[in-house]
């Protein structure tokens, strides 16, 4: 189970922060999240591959070969 997990920073430190994680093509929260793995030494959680209506146009387990939209 997930869970949220708020604290308070300066303002100028998470703007300057956000601005780098854009420039390493990264997030605020994906960044912490290895962060936070890396210190306890952990493997991050690999990706669940969604399916379904909402999935990528790559995704090929419903044995469609595109997005429902374009079939439409």
């Amino acid at each position: 189970m997930r869970t949220v997990t708020n604290f308070r920073i300066d303002e100028n430190t998470r703007r300057d922060f956000h601005i780098w994680c854009i420039q390493n093509g990264t997030t605020i929260a994906e960044n912490l999240r290895n962060h936070i793995n890396d210190t306890l030494g952990k493997r991050p959680q690999p990706q669940i591959k969604k399916t379904g209506w909402l999935s990528g146009s790559n995704d090929t387990d419903s044995g469609l070969n595109d997005r429902w939209e374009s079939s439409y």
